[in-house]
């Protein structure tokens, strides 16, 4: 019978408590892939959600003064921000 020689990395663990780290092992890759798509979803998200912010902003906050100006109601400047502005006040 071939004796194996101990593993350089872990010279002292029996070959059971190796394969149980691998396979611990081989489950937090798993998972971390699983979050980076989840994360990568996210993202994509956050982006569709910023640009459609940018694009409804200006009419709306024209729509919104036609509608104070009418009513009789007096500007008082409260225009949406911009997404910068808005994650500068939140930083």
């Amino acid at each position: 019978m071939a004796h194996r020689p101990k593993s350089p990395r872990f010279p002292d663990l029996r070959s059971e408590q190796q394969q149980l780290i691998m396979e611990e092992l081989k489950q937090i890759k798993e998972e971390l892939a699983e979050i980076k798509k989840i994360c990568s979803r996210m993202d994509r998200h956050v982006s569709f959600v910023e640009s459609t912010y940018h694009t409804v902003r200006t009419p709306f906050n024209w729509l919104l003064n036609k509608i104070s100006f009418a009513s009789g109601q007096v500007d008082r400047g409260e225009a949406l921000q911009s997404i910068e502005a808005l994650h500068d006040e939140h930083s």
